[in-house]
């Protein structure tokens, strides 16, 4: 009698896990099947964001970004007299969030993605001011400033002697040298010194940004402008704004515009879209952008944290959950043990966030919308 009551009791078990097991794999399939359907409909309205530089010394001579000194780590810069264009110096990802009367479309992002726009110019301002004062006081006259250019030129040059390599770094260590020691604002506290040599070089900026719709690499971006960039004590956020091209901006309001959500929720499944940083060794022929599946961990005043794959060109894409709706704005990967930066673990800024960042323009939105209801249900 035992024994039956003993293979009865293991087969209600065994059904139990059947059924237990059924029903979790058939939730993933369904949790699987409603992404994918998402997928369809949200992948076409986030784009790459390729943040452009072009940079001018003394109004005749074009300026890239070419090498990272051998010491300090900070970068070097060559001079052509020839325009390439623009230099991509940052990535990341971007959305749409509003479209105004006059049909131009406001897009967001972080503020860190355009950030390296400025910090690359600083850092060039920089460069070439302590080559000025290294020129005047080490080479014996301005007039040299040219010879030095030439020598740091040597960055470019494909076939290099071991002179010309020695020649090279020594100089360029030099030069960095000289602003530590005579133009930062430790040496140099009230950069007196610093803006005296920085009028001579004189250096012009011009950064754009270029947003790339999901498609062949041959369609034409975007070029957008700033709208606004957060400051010091506000969240990393920036909103862009352009006017979009008809064929383009089809495809980003199809379906109408990605909705928001207010309510962040821990446990809540959700899925980051974006385009990270793939290898230069990889021809890319499309825009395409990636999807990844996680779930928020902590909920916080004004950001949540995730655990979902999350890598370099993320940061700016919209955080999704199940209904399709937008909950947060990707910002940045997080550190675990002895500081070293998680590819599973991340931030985002809440979407409600926008509404105290650009108050404005979330009004304009509000009355639009209402707007539009109103003449739906006429």
């Amino acid at each position: 009698m035992a024994n039956h009551k003993q293979i009865y009791s293991s087969a209600i078990l065994c059904l139990c896990l059947i059924l237990f097991f059924a029903s979790v794999w058939s939730n993933k399939c369904f949790a699987s099947q409603n992404w994918q359907a998402l997928d369809q409909k949200i992948k076409r309205k986030v784009l790459q964001i390729n943040v452009g530089l072009k940079i001018k010394l003394q109004n005749t001579l074009w300026v890239q970004v070419a090498d990272i000194s051998s010491q300090k780590k900070y970068y070097v810069f060559t001079t052509t007299a020839k325009d390439f264009g623009y230099q991509v110096v940052g990535r990341g990802s971007t959305f749409p969030i509003f479209v105004d009367d006059q049909q131009k479309t406001f897009f967001v992002t972080n503020k860190h993605v355009l950030d390296n726009a400025r910090q690359i110019k600083e850092e060039c301002e920089m460069f070439y001011t302590a080559s000025m004062f290294y020129a005047k006081s080490y080479m014996a006259g301005a007039q040299n400033f040219q010879q030095l250019l030439d020598v740091i030129n040597l960055a470019n040059k494909r076939q290099r002697s071991p002179a010309e390599i020695k020649l090279y770094k020594d100089t360029i260590n030099a030069i960095w040298d000289c602003y530590d020691n005579n133009l930062s604002e430790h040496a140099d506290p009230g950069r007196l010194l610093f803006n005296k040599y920085k009028k001579l070089v004189s250096i012009e900026a011009q950064p754009s940004y270029f947003l790339h719709a999901e498609g062949p690499i041959t369609q034409p971006p975007i070029e957008a402008k700033v709208y606004k960039v957060g400051k010091t004590k506000e969240p990393d956020l920036a909103i862009l704004v352009a006017v979009v091209p008809k064929e383009i901006k089809n495809q980003l309001t199809m379906n109408g515009q990605l909705p928001l959500d207010f309510k962040a929720m821990k446990n809540e499944d959700i899925q980051i879209v974006g385009y990270p940083v793939r290898s230069s060794f990889n021809q890319i022929k499309e825009y395409k952008p990636t999807f990844s599946i996680g779930k928020i961990t902590q909920v916080k005043q004004h950001v949540f944290e995730f655990i979902a794959e999350v890598t370099k060109g993320y940061s700016g894409g919209p955080v999704i959950n199940e209904s399709g709706k937008v909950i947060g704005i990707v910002t940045q990967r997080l550190l675990v043990d002895e500081g070293i930066v998680s590819l599973n673990h991340g931030a985002a800024i809440k979407i409600e966030e926008l509404k105290h960042f650009a108050p404005a323009l979330w009004e304009n939105k509000h009355k639009k919308e209402t707007v539009n209801n109103i003449v739906r249900v006429r």
